[in-house]
C-alpha cells in the first residue's frame, strides 16, 4: 500500500508541477506562488484562514507620526510550534536518498510528514533548484518557505574558513536578490541562526505578498528619513548606496544599487560582521521593491540572543521590520491593557541588537 501511495503522490505532485510551470511562464512567479497557496488551502494543509488577525499601529510620541511599529495579534499563529506533520517515519515506510528523515524542508520527506497532502513548486534560481512550500499557520496570506533544493546549513558562517562563509553568504544574497526581482510585491528575507529560523539544518527563506493597503514597514520609513549616507562598499564604477539607519532600535542598513553592487554591498557588511562576531555572526537579510527597484536590508544579529523580553516568539525578519507578531494570551492582555506602547515595542528590538564586537549591547 505505502508504494502505491508514493506513485499516487508522485502523479499528483508531477500534475501540479506542471500546471504551475505553465501558470509562472505565462504570468509570472509571483501567479504560481499564489496558485499554489490557493491549492493548499483547498486540499486542507493550510489550516489558518486568517480571519482571526487584527492588526495595531503605535506611533513615538512627538514624531509628528513618521516612527511607529505595528503589531498584528495572530492568535493561530502559536499552534505552528506543535507542527502539523508526522515526526517518525511510519513502520514499513521507506527513504531514499534523503540526508535527514526529520527535515520539514526536505521535498523527499513531504509525502509521509503530511500524509500526500502537502505540495510543492519547483524552481530554479541562479542554477540552484528551490522549492516553494507553504506554511500550515501563516503570518500573512500568500506566505510561503522557499527551501533549497541541496540539504546544506541555515548559518552563513563556517568555522575556520573565510573563503566558505564569504561564498556562503554570496549565495545567500545573489539568490535572495534573484527570487524578489521577479516578486515585486513580496517581501522576501533570510533568518539567520538564532536570528529566526526555527529550521537551522536546512536553507530557506520566507517570501509573503504585501497586503493592499499596508503601507511602508517601519524599518522603511527609518531609512527614508536618514541623512547619514555612507558609500564605498561596493567596487564597481556605480556603487551601492549603503545608508546605516538612524533612529531605529537594531543596527541596520539599507542597500541600493544595481544587482551585482548592491549584492557585493550586503555580502561585504557581511563578511565583516562575521570576522568581528565568529561564532556568533548571524543576520537578518530582507529583500523588497521600492521605488522601482529592488532594496536590501541588511540586519546583522548574535545568534545566541534570538528571544526578547515581551515578545513570545523569536525576533526574526518580520519583527526586524518593524511587524510583530503576537499570539498568546498573554500577549493580548498586554494589547488590551495598553501596556504594549512604541516605546514597549523599541525596547523589544533593542534587547537583541549586539555590540560593534558580536558581544550583546
Amino acid at each position: 500500500m505505502g508504494q502505491h501511495n508514493d506513485r499516487m503522490y508522485a502523479l499528483q505532485q508531477e500534475i501540479l508541477q506542471a500546471s504551475l510551470d505553465q501558470l509562472a511562464a505565462e504570468q509570472g512567479l509571483a501567479a504560481a506562488l499564489r496558485a499554489l497557496y490557493d491549492q493548499q488551502v483547498d486540499i486542507g494543509f493550510i489550516q489558518d484562514d486568517l480571519s482571526q488577525v487584527s492588526y495595531f499601529r503605535y506611533r513615538a510620541p512627538g514624531s509628528n507620526n513618521q516612527h511607529f511599529f505595528i503589531v498584528q495579534f495572530n492568535p493561530r499563529r502559536a499552534e505552528r510550534f506543535k507542527g502539523a506533520g508526522r515526526t517518525a517515519l511510519p513502520r514499513g515506510a521507506q527513504v531514499q536518498g534523503v540526508a535527514d528523515t526529520g527535515c520539514y524542508l526536505c521535498t523527499d520527506n513531504i509525502r509521509w510528514q503530511h500524509r500526500g497532502v502537502q505540495g510543492y513548486y519547483q524552481f530554479r534560481v541562479n542554477g540552484h533548484g528551490y522549492n516553494a512550500l507553504c506554511n500550515p499557520f501563516p503570518f500573512i496570506r500568500t506566505h510561503l518557505t522557499m527551501a533549497a533544493g541541496e540539504h546544506l546549513p541555515q548559518s552563513f558562517h563556517v568555522s575556520g574558513s573565510a573563503e566558505e562563509t564569504d561564498a556562503r553568504i554570496g549565495r545567500i544574497v545573489e539568490d535572495l536578490y534573484r527570487i524578489v526581482e521577479q516578486l515585486p510585491t513580496f517581501v522576501g528575507f533570510y533568518n539567520g541562526a538564532g536570528a529566526g529560523a526555527s529550521i537551522e539544518k536546512h536553507l530557506h527563506f520566507h517570501f509573503f505578498e504585501i497586503p493592499d493597503g499596508h503601507g511602508s514597514f517601519p524599518i522603511q520609513t527609518a531609512a527614508r528619513l536618514a541623512t547619514h549616507t555612507l558609500f564605498g562598499h561596493a567596487d564597481s564604477g556605480q556603487p551601492a548606496q549603503v545608508v546605516q539607519i538612524p533612529d531605529y532600535p537594531l543596527t541596520a542598513y539599507r542597500v541600493r544599487g544595481q544587482r551585482a553592487d548592491a549584492v557585493r554591498a550586503v555580502v561585504s557588511l557581511a563578511a565583516d560582521w562575521d570576522r568581528r562576531a565568529g561564532e556568533a555572526a548571524s543576520a537578518n537579510i530582507v529583500a523588497l521593491w521600492e521605488n522601482g527597484a529592488v532594496s536590501l536590508y541588511f540586519v546583522p544579529r548574535n545568534r545566541f540572543y534570538t528571544r526578547s523580553p515581551g515578545l513570545a516568539g523569536m525576533v526574526a525578519g518580520l519583527e526586524t521590520l518593524g511587524e510583530f507578531i503576537f499570539s498568546t494570551p498573554d500577549e493580548q492582555r498586554a494589547i488590551n491593557e495598553q501596556r504594549v506602547t512604541y516605546d514597549y515595542l523599541w525596547r523589544i528590538l533593542e534587547a537583541v541588537r549586539p555590540s560593534e564586537d558580536g558581544e550583546q549591547g
